[in-house]
């Protein structure tokens, strides 16, 4: 889900908070089951 709409978002972000959303990602991915992330 990288691309344009995605860029504006990682610019705007500290480099720490964004670190911080990518491990809370991660530990859902780990956690949630795949139907509830795919909607």
């Amino acid at each position: 889900m990288s691309g344009p709409l995605r860029r504006p978002w990682r610019l705007a972000w500290r480099w720490e908070v964004d670190d911080a959303a990518l491990g809370l990602l991660s530990a859902l991915e780990a956690t949630a089951p795949r139907a509830l992330l795919a909607g």
